[in-house]
């Protein structure tokens, strides 16, 4: 009896080491598989863990610390200004040239702005208009320029971003397109003027006095130098009634303004 209870002793124990041991090596399992999985996940998750990080470029319209997005526009864009230029259709593009840092000429061809990133610091923008028919960036068919000077500081631009409006370039001639509608029993005069508003375009009108009246609708084209002038209108009707208008008028190289 004594040597049976020895004997259940001495196993009792040999069976918990077993247990122990077994215990252990389920729990190496464990870990091992989960250290598996876990590392499964991460090559799943990147293709290449090897492979040097993917850098998303911003787009042109993205602005950080280092610069910023610019909205260009060239010429007007009040409905009510006092100015009448050619329209954009009537030229074949604009040329953006940058000065201040290092950037690449910009080439408007469709509308009349663009939206380009610069760096941080003081540039002027110049816009050069180019006639139609001829080659942007040709000097000789160039036929205006502006230009305008902006700011970008800390990634923003300081205050509002102008327009850049055109002015002729000397030599050439265009075309000034006239059209007014005339009532019945009424009668307009229409002068052309320098700039100076004291002088008249002398070879304008019938008379080569700078001025035509009529009695009727009036359609006409006049060819003469490129720059600016003002022409005017003054109508009156059977009460003596009288209307009036005034425009300053820019005449570009082989192009055409309307005036209506």
């Amino acid at each position: 009896m004594k040597q049976m209870k020895k004997m259940k002793k001495e196993v009792v124990p040999a069976v918990r080491r077993k247990m122990n041991k077994e215990g252990v090596g389920n729990r190496k399992v464990f870990i091992n598989f989960f250290i598996l999985i876990f590392s499964l996940f991460i090559l799943i998750g990147c293709p290449n863990i090897f492979s040097p990080p993917v850098i998303y470029y911003p787009p042109v319209n993205y602005s950080d610390a280092n610069g910023a997005s610019v909205r260009i526009f060239v010429g007007e864009n009040n409905m009510t200004a006092r100015t009448i230029q050619p329209a954009q259709d009537a030229v074949a593009g604009y040329v953006l040239s940058f000065t201040g840092g290092t950037h690449d000429p910009v080439e408007i061809t469709n509308g009349n702005y663009t939206d380009v990133f610069l760096v941080n610091g003081e540039w002027m923008i110049t816009a050069t208009a180019y006639r139609i028919g001829g080659s942007l960036e040709n000097p000789s068919d160039a036929v205006a320029k502006g230009s305008i000077t902006i700011t970008i500081s800390d990634g923003s631009v300081e205050g509002e971003v102008p327009a850049i409006i055109l002015s002729p370039l000397e030599g050439g001639t265009g075309t000034l397109r006239y059209s007014i509608n005339l009532e019945s029993g009424s009668v307009g005069v229409i002068t052309l003027w320098y700039i100076n508003g004291q002088n008249v375009v002398n070879s304008f009108g019938s008379n080569n006095n700078g001025e035509i009246t009529f009695f009727t609708t009036l359609n006409g084209d006049f060819n003469f130098a490129a720059g600016r002038y003002i022409v005017e209108v003054r109508l009156t009707n059977s009460q003596e009634k009288i209307a009036f208008r005034r425009e300053v008028v820019e005449i570009w190289q082989g192009t055409v303004s309307f005036f209506q």
